[in-house]
């Protein structure tokens, strides 16, 4: 089921992170969903998100220059209260957490324009809901019509999440709109919050053994993948001294214990398994080169050390490079989209090394050689 948020729900949590989206962010990934995002929520959302920012700056600059003008030292240069907040950067930071709100979560931004404006002030003039009883909140109507022609227009299940009071007659879908359901003849469920939704769409959940799991999918299939990941956090990591070079890697050992499995359809399962592996990879540690200040600088002149350095530029030595063999342990989630008893994707997510490992598998840091 396809998800329409609207405004007022995206604001309660600009982060995306409490368990109510957390929460919800799960069920669309199980069940293959995606966020419906028409450009008047996504265009109203971040219109109200950089007025409230302004807003916000302007009352912790009036607190400040309180706090200034209390002072006794005013005229220190150190003590100006300075407020630098990039607000363009800010919005268009949200306008991307929008479209990819987590990690595998797909938002399709939807074009409303094709919805009939008619219609809209039709409501209006009508007072139909969930247009108000003055002939306002128009942008709601706008929104209602741009749910019920998706729904319509896609032949989908799709869910509407909304607080604003048109919609509602108490707890309740106002009657009106219950009525355009079903004069479009399309499946619409409308929820006042997303714990509400999250409540009434919960998947069905059983346990997955790893002898189940091992009948499913091979766990080795995944090493290429694996390997992948290392190499991604490793090579270019940069330490006090040394940027790490990943050269190569490979799969000791790896398994999946026992996971979930969610009924999401009629032969259509998700489940989320644990991945456990064992990893050895072949690393380079290479010296930074050491800073060279330039000639005629104070800090430079300052040391006849630095003079020497700089009189053999044309000779400067390769940095070191300091080979070695990193073995640690993994920890990632699997996730797998089962049709008929057959897995036909797989995810391989939250990867991080566990620990790193020596030879009797104790906790420490890997033995290098010198090249």
């Amino acid at each position: 089921m396809n998800i329409f948020l609207d405004t007022n729900v995206w604001l309660e949590d600009k982060h995306l992170t409490s368990t109510g989206f957390s929460s919800l962010w799960a069920y669309l990934k199980r069940t293959g969903s995606s966020i419906i995002l028409p450009n008047l929520v996504l265009e109203e959302v971040l219109g109200v998100y950089d007025r409230t920012l302004v807003e916000k700056c302007e009352k912790a600059f009036s607190v400040g220059n309180d706090v200034l003008k209390y002072l006794i030292r005013q005229e220190s240069p150190k003590l100006r209260f300075n407020l630098n907040v990039d607000r363009g950067g800010e919005t268009e930071a949200f306008r991307k957490r929008l479209l990819e709100p987590a990690q595998g979560i797909k938002t399709v931004q939807f074009d409303d324009s094709s919805v009939d404006i008619r219609e809209v002030y039709r409501r209006g003039i009508q007072r139909r809901k969930p247009a108000s009883k003055n002939g306002e909140e128009l942008r709601d109507v706008i929104l209602w019509l741009t749910v019920l022609q998706y729904a319509r227009d896609n032949k989908a299940s799709v869910a509407l999440v909304t607080r604003d009071s048109g919609f509602w007659d108490g707890d309740k879908l106002h009657a009106e709109l219950r009525g355009d359901i079903a004069s479009y003849d399309v499946e619409v469920s409308v929820y006042k919050n997303i714990e509400s939704f999250n409540k009434a769409n919960a998947l069905r959940s059983s346990l997955l053994s790893a002898e189940d799991i091992q009948k499913l999918f091979d766990v080795r299939a995944l090493d290429e993948r694996a390997v992948e990941e290392v190499a991604q956090r490793l090579d270019g990591f940069e330490t006090d001294k040394s940027v790490v070079h990943f050269r190569s890697g490979k799969v000791l050992k790896a398994n999946l214990p026992e996971g979930m499995l969610y009924d999401v359809a009629e032969g259509v399962q998700f489940a989320e398994v644990e991945y456990h592996a064992e990893i050895v990879s072949h690393v380079v540690f290479k010296d930074k080169p050491q800073e060279i200040l330039p000639w005629g600088s104070a800090s430079a002149m300052a040391t006849p050390r630095n003079l020497l350095r700089l009189s053999s530029l044309a000779g400067i030595s390769e940095p070191k490079e300091l080979e070695a063999e990193l073995r640690a342990t993994y920890v990632g989630q699997v996730s797998m989209r089962i049709v008929n008893g057959t897995v036909k994707s797989v995810d391989l997510e939250r990867f991080q090394v566990l620990k790193v490992l020596k030879d009797d598998g104790d906790q420490q840091p890997p033995t290098a050689s010198r090249s």
